[in-house]
């Protein structure tokens, strides 16, 4: 939308009806909410989660097992366990939420050139 309204036609259109300065704030705007949001991406990325790849099948092993228990036992008593499947449901989407960010950061990365190559 910027770049649309950045040709001088439609520069001179908004002079014309006293839009200029609104346009300028939505510029502003829009350069500040870029800045915070790439702060924020450049923090999240920086966290080092640990890989599990050594230890996955040892994990998925004691991780199956503790699921079972858990959802037979919310079956059984929905009341004492209820919260605890609650909680781990919250956990695992939060943990395919960024699974999911950084490799939609990673298809981007490789997606678009080096802006000073081009």
């Amino acid at each position: 939308m910027i770049a649309n309204l950045s040709v001088p036609a439609a520069v001179k259109d908004m002079e014309c009806v006293g839009a200029t300065e609104w346009f300028a704030q939505i510029k502003t705007s829009q350069s500040e909410f870029e800045k915070i949001y790439n702060a924020k991406i450049v923090t999240e990325s920086a966290v080092d989660y640990p890989l599990v790849k050594d230890a996955r099948e040892r994990i998925s092993r004691y991780l199956k097992g503790l699921m079972n228990y858990i959802e037979i036992n919310t079956d059984l008593d929905e009341s004492k366990f209820g919260s605890t499947n609650d909680k781990i449901n919250e956990i695992i989407t939060e943990i395919v939420a960024i699974i999911r960010a950084r490799e939609t950061r990673s298809e981007n990365k490789k997606e678009k050139p080096d802006k000073a190559t081009v």
